[in-house]
């Protein structure tokens, strides 16, 4: 083989493939060839086979994914726990906020605050259911009509601040008032205005300090049900306590006092609208003493009987303000008497009189409530 002209080596003994040598490039095809061999591929076969594709190790490749993380947080540990607890502490602020979550934790105090000047109103309503019969011996001895009577009134709220004495009088009043009284013969309505009003105070604190119920029955009853006594402490879901409360119930031509030992407690926690708002409930023993009777009745004796009612109210923490107080009761009094026959004739229904000791039974279910307006 005759070299080109100028050229400066043997093109015999070297030539470039691919940067190889021709020794070598022979040497590798002829380990390519053995290797055939033994795999029983023969040249001629070279192109049928196809070329088998590289394989990867995976468990090589997570080994080295877990080296590099770990080698990350062991790097940057300390601004990630820094982000971290940035963030809980960022999720703890927002979840405080939430009033319900930061009563079960801190607890709440229930305090009165009535604006200066401004006049607050409620809804009061009252229904009482009334059986009436006389016995002798335990025996009927004459119906004495059942009747219902229903008070439907707004009261009216007024706070007025005394910065001299650090206390807030409160002032209960209401001008329009209606009393319905159904009996079988037909239904009866009375509208009432002319009340004295009923008062009580407050410390500094808004705590309800003292009651002064005045002279009309009615409104003393909403003083009842609108000035509760709470603990001057936090309360929790857990807190329990005790207060007392009085009124009277007119029912037509007797009169009722009631004296209430109610104990109370934390029901639920919830929002109401914007504000946060507590439901309590509480459980009262009521004593009835009637005071007033009619003319043939007089010296009837009422054995003494506990009456016991259920109750609740709904407080705005966040107002300070009561929302609604519900209470239900129901009892069988008996009045006992010398002479059923004193019993007037108008009231008899169908028999003659006997002159016989015996007892009047007013069977009672009431249910009163009060409402913000």
């Amino acid at each position: 083989m005759e070299n080109p002209a100028g050229a400066s080596y043997c093109e015999f003994c070297y030539e470039r493939f691919q940067g190889h040598s021709a020794a070598n490039t022979y040497i590798q095809a002829m380990q390519r060839a053995r290797a055939m061999e033994n795999k029983n591929v023969f040249p001629s076969d070279q192109k049928a086979a196809a070329p088998s594709a590289p394989s990867i190790d995976f468990s090589a490749k997570g080994k080295q994914a877990v080296r590099a993380i770990s080698e990350f947080f062991a790097r940057f540990w300390r601004p990630l726990s820094v982000l971290a607890a940035g963030f809980l502490l960022l999720f703890f602020i927002e979840e405080s906020l939430n009033p319900v979550i930061r009563f079960h934790y801190f607890g709440a105090r229930l305090t009165y605050a009535f604006p200066a000047q401004t006049t607050l109103t409620y809804v009061f309503g009252s229904t009482t259911n009334v059986a009436r019969w006389s016995e002798r011996g335990r025996n009927m001895d004459t119906p004495l009509g059942d009747l219902k009577i229903a008070d439907v009134a707004t009261v009216n709220v007024l706070g007025t601040p005394e910065k001299k004495h650090k206390t807030t009088p409160v002032t209960l009043s209401s001008t329009n008032w209606l009393l319905e009284i159904y009996r079988k013969k037909g239904l009866e309505s009375h509208l009432l205005n002319q009340f004295a009003p009923a008062h009580f105070w407050m410390d500094a604190h808004g705590v309800v300090i003292r009651r002064e119920q005045g002279t009309s029955i009615r409104i003393a009853k909403s003083l009842a049900f609108l000035a509760l006594t709470f603990p001057a402490r936090r309360l929790h879901e857990t807190t329990n306590w005790s207060d007392t409360a009085q009124w009277t119930d007119a029912l037509d031509g007797w009169t009722v006092d009631w004296s209430a030992q109610r104990r109370w407690q934390v029901d639920s926690a919830s929002t109401c609208g914007d504000d946060f708002c507590l439901q309590l409930r509480y459980d009262a023993l009521l004593t009835p003493h009637v005071v007033d009777e009619p003319a043939w009745m007089s010296g009837a004796i009422w054995p003494r009987v506990v009456v016991h009612g259920t109750g609740t109210v709904v407080f705005n923490v966040t107002r300070h303000a009561l929302v609604s107080h519900h209470l239900e009761y129901a009892e069988t009094l008996r009045g006992a008497i010398s002479d059923v026959g004193r019993i007037p004739k108008n009231m008899r229904v169908g028999r003659r009189a006997f002159h016989a000791p015996g007892e009047i039974v007013f069977d009672l279910k009431n249910s009163s409530s009060l409402q913000r307006n």
